[in-house]
């Protein structure tokens, strides 16, 4: 059975972004491998910038591993749509929510291993906006105006917003 497309919202930016990540990073890495790395990506690890106020981690294993990850978090109650756990094959997922300070934040887990297309484009695309603050803002000034485009559909708003994303990468890398 096919879930619902989900809607989106673009919220601003909170200043409780990072401790709130830095608490599910905590959380997590007792379930996780000696040699896993959890990266604070997506909107909410870039200041400033307003997105979904979903915390997006990203977690780094050995390729071999990533299966295992993403079973155990599952197991653990990250798993809210299950169609979407593993479309990539580069890519696990896990999501659920987290609270935080009596405050419920969504999460999105990611799992990917160095080196991996998935990795190397969530990585760079943070990094750079995080180095450009200008990017940045047009970033979430897009984001605003792909959510009224889209109506609030995701799959409409991620269609808008992907080759801008692919763009950004681009020149991040000198590709461009």
């Amino acid at each position: 059975m096919s879930k619902p497309d989900r809607s989106i919202e673009v919220i601003p930016y909170d200043p409780m972004f990072p401790a709130v990540y830095a608490h599910i990073a905590a959380v997590l890495a007792p379930m996780l491998p000696e040699n896993a790395h959890i990266e604070h990506v997506g909107s909410t690890a870039i200041p400033g910038v307003g997105g979904k106020g979903i915390i997006d981690c990203l977690i780094i294993v050995n390729a071999d591993q990533a299966a295992q990850v993403a079973v155990t978090l599952w197991e653990a109650g990250y798993g809210e749509d299950v169609q979407l756990r593993h479309m990539r094959a580069d890519w696990w997922y896990a999501a659920g929510d987290f609270d935080h300070e009596g405050n419920v934040y969504p999460v999105h887990i990611h799992i990917s291993w160095a080196g991996s297309k998935f990795a190397n484009d969530i990585v760079d695309f943070r990094d750079h906006l995080r180095a450009h603050p200008d990017v940045a803002l047009d970033y979430e000034c897009l984001k605003l105006f792909w959510q009224e485009e889209a109506e609030g559909i995701r799959s409409k708003f991620t269609a808008l917003k992907s080759p801008y994303v692919e763009a950004i990468l681009a020149k991040a890398r000198g590709e461009e």
